[in-house]
């Protein structure tokens, strides 16, 4: 019995798992441009229209440091995907070192690694579209509805979620994540609220 719930779970996870990287590598694409433009400022948005900001801050290891890494990480290879109702743009991440010094309460961004900063601002229609982010090379992405409201520039931030840090390395921080097991999911926030 118990042998049975395994392997259920195993197929419900994988499959999940075989959903977002598909996903990921594979955002559809619009025939055209007409569901967005990228814009400089806020300053430049057509009457009617809105902005969308997208930011992420998020940390990988330092190129080379794991030996089953993803190979991007570290460098300026590893890149963003965002498709809005199938129209796709994909963003650099500018990596820069960072080296979060230890605490007495394990953060997961904290040690030596590479920070990237993803940001772009977007002239939108206001209503509801669908949103598909993804970072390919890790195999994450999501897929949501969001609601744009006019005359307000709307911001979506993207917080990383990290693998946890297996148990047998660090007993005393049970359930603790480090950016050096690699990104698990985006967390997106929309104007404030988790969607």
């Amino acid at each position: 019995m118990n042998v049975m719930i395994v392997l259920a779970a195993c197929v419900f996870l994988l499959g999940g798992c075989a959903h977002h990287t598909d996903l990921a590598k594979n955002c559809p694409i619009a025939a055209d441009g007409t569901v967005f433009r990228v814009i400089p400022s806020k300053a430049c948005t057509s009457p009617g229209a809105t902005t969308l900001r997208i930011t992420a801050s998020l940390k990988t290891s330092k190129p080379g440091v794991l030996l089953f890494g993803t190979k991007s990480h570290g460098t300026s290879d590893y890149r963003m995907s965002i498709s809005i109702d199938g129209q796709k743009t994909v963003l650099g991440g500018n990596p820069q070192p960072e080296n979060a010094g230890q605490t007495l309460f394990r953060r997961p961004e904290e040690g030596d690694g590479m920070r990237y900063t993803f940001e772009t601002i977007l002239e939108i229609s206001p209503k509801t579209h669908r949103i598909i982010v993804a970072l390919p090379d890790d195999g994450v992405a999501f897929e949501k509805e969001i609601r744009l409201e006019r005359g307000k520039e709307n911001l979506l931030r993207l917080e990383p979620e990290y693998h946890a840090v297996p148990t047998s390395q660090k007993p005393a921080n049970y359930g603790g994540t480090s950016f050096l097991q690699g990104i698990r999911g985006l967390n997106p926030i929309l104007n404030g609220k988790p969607i």
